[in-house]
């Protein structure tokens, strides 16, 4: 890629898009054995409290306290595993910023 051509920016990436990009044309489901766990008592009264006081209906922003609770719920026990938020990501051709 010469500099002055633009890097393509992810978000601007439709799944046809970025399958011609990436140069795949089907994904293959993943069948990952694994068994239920309950949620904790911690995630309960988080969920609640995020429930009663922000309306999680309504803006991508506000989800986002749902979607961080969920992953630090499932994350749990898994001390060698991290989620990356707001991550910058960048390749040759790409170049943007990852919500998780």
């Amino acid at each position: 890629m010469t500099e002055k051509q633009k890097k393509k920016i992810f978000s601007s990436f439709d799944e046809k898009k970025a399958f011609k990009q990436l140069k795949i044309t089907k994904l293959s489901r993943w069948d990952i054995e694994s068994q239920p766990v309950q949620p904790s008592e911690f995630f309960h009264q988080r969920l609640a409290r995020l429930t009663s006081r922000f309306n999680l209906k309504n803006s991508e922003k506000a989800k986002e306290l749902l979607i961080d609770a969920i992953c630090e719920e499932g994350l749990e026990g898994f001390n060698n595993l991290i989620f990356w938020k707001g991550a910058a990501l960048e390749s040759d051709e790409l170049t943007g910023n990852v919500d998780y």
